[in-house]
């Protein structure tokens, strides 16, 4: 019995502690499911080129959301359930912060961006949310032909993202971030901020390899120096009417990138509008050495990327969405040209009803910009996806789409290649978020 009260009274003692702060728990339970999925290559005479897939069982991804904190301190942890698996892992944000009046220390695996991304996307997994267009700074599909072959960007993978402080080549990796907000400066707030940045493999996870360009290792006769840790700092101004960002970062192996992100919401009416630009360079170091343990040589670039980004809701019940990417990247050997991608992406969404949202999205992907190589082998395509979504109440929705994507340059493909040149999709994703 003693016992019994005695875990009571521990129980009571830990559930006033934890009410004492504010504590918020959020779920997003998303499904999806691809009834009907069909793909062409160049050849539809066989068999294994003209593949129907029916009741086929995408993916899912269900994530939970805890965060606790009062005024000084407060933590915050993501559950995963990895898709197919039916295992619970801790997700990609786990983090807590610090609060000393106007300043603020943060630390732990966690994003953070300033300027809005503005992927505004009426339903499910839109275009306009795409990985490959929603982020600032480099993409991860612009064809590079220069060196080995194409690596999609690999060459400058430290600009990717490059605004998400918290991240290290598009992917998130512990960070430390100390921030001062200045209350009372030109009409706005003045944000700093300072960060030290962990390295990533070439997998795109926490540790230690020179193939991305994110961690150094010098050898000398007699040192050895090895830097893992990267650094950002970023400067903001934040008012009612624009904002105004700028940040410089230098994640290892001899790259630094910077950017400027202006945005604009009230210049026109019932808009708010994105522009951004980034920049990166590489050294030459250690060009043209394999890397320890990798095949990989080590390149040197110079890289920049233009953003703009569009969102007009003065339609009644009409969101227009228009996000667009300008990217280039040099190799510094001699004679080297520049690889180019131009991508434009847009949605016009419509609330037909309090239950019923209506999408139309479409964009064209100019991985080859300029076809340095002169090659056809369908580095650029085109992309639609109409969408209904139905909602049950806030929170609560099915949607249902259609994708079609076609291949533009396809002439260089063999009639006998497997290469898919378009793909009918039609996938179905349940959501619930509360």
């Amino acid at each position: 019995m003693k016992k019994i009260v005695s875990a009571a009274i521990v129980a009571s003692v830990m559930a006033g502690s934890l009410f004492a702060a504010d504590a918020k728990i959020t779920l997003n339970a998303r499904s999806h499911y691809t009834p009907y999925e069909k793909s062409f290559v160049k050849d539809n005479s066989t068999a294994e080129n003209d593949t129907q897939k029916i009741s086929q069982f995408a993916k899912s991804s269900d994530a939970m959301d805890i965060e606790i904190n009062n005024d000084y301190a407060g933590a915050h942890i993501g559950l995963a359930l990895n898709g197919g698996e039916g295992t619970v892992a801790v997700d990609t944000k786990y983090y807590g912060w610090m609060n000393f009046g106007n300043a603020k220390v943060t630390a732990g695996v966690f994003e953070s961006v300033f300027t809005k991304r503005q992927n505004t996307t009426i339903n499910e997994e839109g275009l306009t949310d795409d990985g490959n267009i929603k982020n600032y700074g480099l993409s991860k599909i612009l064809a590079i032909t220069t060196g080995a072959g194409a690596t999609n960007a690999s060459g400058a993978s430290f600009m990717v993202d490059a605004n998400n402080i918290g991240a290290n080549c598009g992917d998130r990796v512990w960070s430390g971030i100390f921030d001062y907000t200045f209350a009372d400066v030109a009409g706005g707030k003045l944000l700093l901020k300072a960060a030290i940045v962990d390295s990533v493999t070439a997998a795109g996870k926490s540790g230690k390899n020179e193939a991305t360009n994110a961690y150094r290792t010098d050898t000398t006769d007699d040192t050895t120096t090895t830097v893992g840790t990267g650094f950002a700092f970023d400067a903001a101004l934040q008012r009612e009417d624009f904002s105004v960002e700028g940040m410089v970062r230098t994640s290892g192996y001899y790259n630094i990138a910077t950017g400027v992100y202006f945005t604009a919401s009230k210049l026109i009416p019932d808009t708010t509008a994105v522009l951004g630009f980034t920049y990166g360079s590489q050294s030459k170091k250690n060009d043209g050495k394999a890397l320890a343990g990798t095949t990989a040589v080590n390149g040197a670039y110079n890289a920049y990327a233009i953003d703009w980004r569009f969102v007009n809701k003065s339609i009644d019940k009409v969101t227009l969405v228009l996000n667009g990417k300008y990217e280039s990247l040099t190799a510094k050997t001699d004679d080297a040209k520049a690889e180019t991608g131009l991508y434009v992406v847009g949605e016009i969404g419509y609330a037909l009803s309090d239950l019923i949202d209506l999408g139309f999205d479409a964009g064209i992907y100019m991985c080859d910009l300029d076809d340095e190589d002169k090659s056809d082998k369908g580095e650029n395509y085109f992309q639609i996806r109409p969408s209904v979504g139905i909602k049950a109440g806030k929170g609560a929705k099915i949607t249902a789409a259609l994708n079609y994507k076609q291949l533009l340059n396809t002439g260089d493909i063999a009639d006998t290649a497997t290469t898919e040149i378009r793909k009918i999709s039609v996938p179905v994703i349940f959501r619930v978020k509360m």
